[in-house]
């Protein structure tokens, strides 16, 4: 069950950051905790169905923010696999296969990982700016 939306001026915000960003690494809205935001695997909707939080902020530089979180994901989840298997197999890695599986990972592993980080920026961006004025959209019925 998905929880009520953070309010803007609701001083608990800047004391939620860890369930924040749970529901960003789940796919689901920073705001509410609502699910079905990802339009496709690299498309957000515009807004979040439940609690009206545009999903798509106007400046330019959030796309920088995604992309950078994006490589640091990859780059530590390949940098972590690379240790644990250098443990695992010491002292005679097959250093072939290790390079193999390497360049396979560096271009799978953006891909992969794109909603999350794309999800998890927006959830460090709404930790920081919650939601204010002109940040939700309208999500009361229209009457026939």
């Amino acid at each position: 069950m998905a929880e009520p939306p953070i309010a803007p001026s609701d001083p608990r915000t800047y004391g939620m950051g860890a369930r924040i960003l749970a529901r960003a690494l789940t796919l689901r809205c920073p705001s509410c905790g609502g699910g079905h935001i990802l339009a496709s695997w690299f498309t957000l909707a515009n807004a979040c169905p439940r609690c009206g939080l545009l999903l798509h902020h106007g400046p330019h530089d959030h796309f920088v923010g995604t992309t950078l979180v994006n490589f640091l994901a990859a780059e530590m989840t390949w940098a972590i696999g690379f240790a644990v298997y250098l443990v695992a197999s010491w002292p005679d890695p097959a250093w072939d296969a290790l390079m193999y599986v390497s360049v396979a990972f560096m271009a799978v592993l953006p891909v992969a990982l794109y909603p999350f980080t794309r999800i998890t920026w927006l959830a460090v961006d709404f930790i920081f700016r919650p939601g204010g004025e002109g940040e939700r959209q309208d999500t009361t019925p229209v009457a026939p």
